[in-house]
């Protein structure tokens, strides 16, 4: 209560100031309706603690030397205490009413899906990462007497179904296919050609075909 009071009185907020002497009814009544105002900023809990209602009672003292009983003013305060805990529960459920920005829905499938950019990521890592994976092994399975070597590449693949073998020829041609003409698509952004919306979009579809075609291509051809 002495913070509080401290508070007050820096805010430049005026008191009134009761003779508990000569208290009658109304002024019993006026403190009861008393309130501060404070400024917008001020934390929450402070404003709720001054405007939560209060209760005047009289408690009686020792009687004075003129016979009456005089008495205090008390008010009881009813503030409302929260846990950091429910402050983070709090706030956890009110970001689950936000909207995603920027949502998905947005875009059309083509951009989310099949757009050029994000394949060329896909594929070189796909690529990368089969060149260091394959030749790590190389380097390796020496030293426990195995062997990948051309020859025992064939003949692990001559043991396998054509359709296994033909789906794992496809995924490793694909993204190198893929690749290489998005890359010829990119060299030409890079020239200054092909920034009008329309060629974009069939630059799209250019390369998708194109990756296909020569993927398979490799596949069957090779």
């Amino acid at each position: 209560m002495q913070r509080l009071t401290a508070l007050a009185c820096r805010e430049g907020i005026s008191k009134r100031v009761y003779n508990i002497n000569n208290i009658n009814t109304a002024n019993m009544a006026n403190m009861a309706n008393l309130r501060f105002k404070f400024p917008a900023n001020h934390p929450a809990t402070v404003r709720a603690a001054f405007h939560a209602p209060k209760h005047i009672h009289k408690e009686p003292s020792s009687p004075s030397s003129s016979g009456t009983t005089p008495v205090s003013p008390t008010r009881r305060v009813d503030a409302l205490k929260i846990t950091p805990e429910a402050e983070d529960a709090l706030l956890a459920k009110q970001r689950l009413n936000r909207p995603v920005a920027p949502h998905l829905d947005v875009y059309s499938i083509e951009q989310t899906y099949l757009g050029s950019s994000a394949w060329m990521r896909i594929t070189g890592c796909a690529l990368s990462g089969v060149v260091y994976v394959f030749f790590s092994a190389y380097l390796l399975v020496p030293l426990l007497g195995w062997q990948l070597d051309s020859a025992a590449v064939v003949r692990a693949f001559a043991d396998v179904p054509s359709a296994v073998s033909s789906a794992v020829k496809f995924l490793l041609a694909f993204p190198l296919s893929f690749h290489f003409f998005n890359g010829a698509k990119q060299l030409g952004y890079d020239a200054g050609f092909g920034f009008a919306r329309t060629t974009i979009i069939k630059a799209e579809y250019l390369v998708w075909a194109a990756g296909v075609a020569g993927g398979l291509g490799l596949t069957f051809w090779l």
